[in-house]
């Protein structure tokens, strides 16, 4: 089957006769090779037509030419002793800090892959450190939802909304975290819904040299999805939320204050996206579940926990002020 490899990962301990598939995980294929082996996760089929897509490697190839290949599952907690392999999501705790990292190829996430990250970070939640850092891809943090997964589907709308209700899910997951700090860690650029992930934390926090691209315009809108009806006008205002969404933009971290708490030294209309999370040392603060504006009307939740309701809009105001704040 001509294809085209992408993302391609060394295997320290796998063997097997070079040129077969021995293993699959999450998607991904690891080949045997003359010298060891190499996981690779994702194929782009050569024979042209609508299914031509870079999709996950075990996707392309199905289940009857992978017949009887094992499936090698990594748990996110698993310490690796025998070297690095490929790992799409790893969780680990170090001094009082407990880490989340997701490797997910050019930062696209599937509805599958949101739900397990989302089981990992509840997993995470239950240990008792008292900050929790989303470090995102080592090249991306986070792009939003898989298109091409959602493309390669026979009924692309059902996949559509399959995928904005597990990213949703999961930034609520993040959102709904009140009793430590959450800092999001960009060690790569973040874009569409990946940038609204990243602001779910309490704080956010850059490299150099980083991007973010919430602009989304040309799918809709995708009004309200990864809550960012809420998460945005919160950081900088309805005001610039409205401009924000209305047109393409984006913002880059420059060196020389990459990765300050409170100030990563973004270009000015994101210059106020780490500055509202808090800072190390102080204590989470509680943070008011957004009314969630669908279809033109403001719905409150569900009560919070211990019996307090939402009773007031993003960004503290009532009300009088949902227009506006729909028309986000």
């Amino acid at each position: 089957m001509p294809v085209r490899l992408y993302n391609a990962w060394p295997e320290p301990g796998l063997r097997g006769e070079p040129g077969t598939v021995i293993a699959t995980r999450d998607g991904a294929i690891c080949r045997a090779t003359v010298d060891g082996a190499v996981w690779i996760t994702h194929l782009r089929p050569l024979e042209g037509g609508r299914r031509d897509l870079k999709l996950p490697a075990v996707q392309v190839l199905g289940p009857e030419r992978l017949a009887g290949v094992p499936e090698r599952p990594l748990d996110p907690f698993t310490r690796v002793v025998n070297g690095d392999t490929w790992q799409e999501i790893r969780a680990w705790n170090a001094d009082g800090v407990g880490y989340l990292a997701f490797e997910f190829h050019n930062g696209a996430m599937s509805a599958d892959q949101c739900r397990r990250l989302q089981a990992a970070w509840e997993r995470l939640r239950q240990a008792p450190e008292r900050v929790l850092v989303l470090l995102g891809g080592s090249d991306f943090w986070s792009n939003g939802i898989h298109l091409h997964r959602i493309e390669a589907e026979d009924n692309a709308a059902e996949a559509s909304w399959d995928s904005i209700e597990a990213m949703n899910d999961l930034t609520r997951s993040i959102i709904d975290t009140e009793d430590r700090l959450v800092i999001a860690a960009l060690r790569g650029n973040a874009g569409a819904g990946g940038v609204f992930l990243a602001l779910a934390a309490d704080a956010v926090w850059c490299a150099p040299g980083v991007v973010l691209n919430p602009h989304y315009k040309n799918m809709g809108n995708l009004y309200g999805s990864e809550y960012w009806t809420y998460l945005l006008p919160r950081r900088v205002g309805p005001d610039a939320a409205r401009n924000i969404m209305r047109k393409p933009a984006s913002g880059r971290c420059p060196g020389g204050t990459g990765g300050r708490p409170g100030r990563c030294g973004l270009w000015r209309r994101f210059g106020r996206f780490c500055g509202a999370g808090g800072a190390p040392g102080r204590g989470p603060r509680r943070r008011r579940w957004p009314r969630v504006a669908t279809g033109g009307e403001a719905i409150a939740p569900p009560p919070r926990r211990g019996g307090k309701a939402a009773g007031r809009l993003p960004g503290g105001g009532d009300a009088a002020h949902a227009p506006e704040l729909l028309r986000l």
